[in-house]
């Protein structure tokens, strides 16, 4: 039985179609694979920045492949995500941009 979102990601999709399409966005696509593998990316960048856990971290994005990696990101990082928020009120920014090259980069912070 898994427990979370992020158990029940690893033990389903990541696990058992891990080479099969996950999102397709405009004129690219990307795995499973490639998604865990830029949201646990985007969770390390995410805990080099806070020490925080168990805390709402905000995402301004559009509906994206960006949005989903973000959004794995926070829970793999051990905080919550938070859809409606003030960008006065987040604490650090992170920039998510998935190049075509397949290397999670850019975070951008004030």
């Amino acid at each position: 039985m898994q427990i979370n979102v992020i158990e029940y990601f690893e033990k389903g999709a990541a696990l058992k179609c891990a080479d099969k399409v996950a999102v397709v966005e405009q004129n690219r696509q990307f795995t499973f694979r490639e998604i865990e593998r830029f949201a646990k990316n985007c969770a390390a960048l995410i805990l080099q920045r806070t020490s925080a856990t168990r805390q709402p971290i905000p995402v301004f994005l559009p509906k994206s492949a960006g949005n989903i990696v973000a959004d794995l990101g926070i829970l793999y990082s051990g905080n919550d995500q938070l859809k409606q928020c003030s960008s006065r009120t987040a604490t650090f920014v992170i920039e998510v941009e998935i190049p075509a090259t397949g290397n999670l980069r850019n975070f951008n912070h004030p």
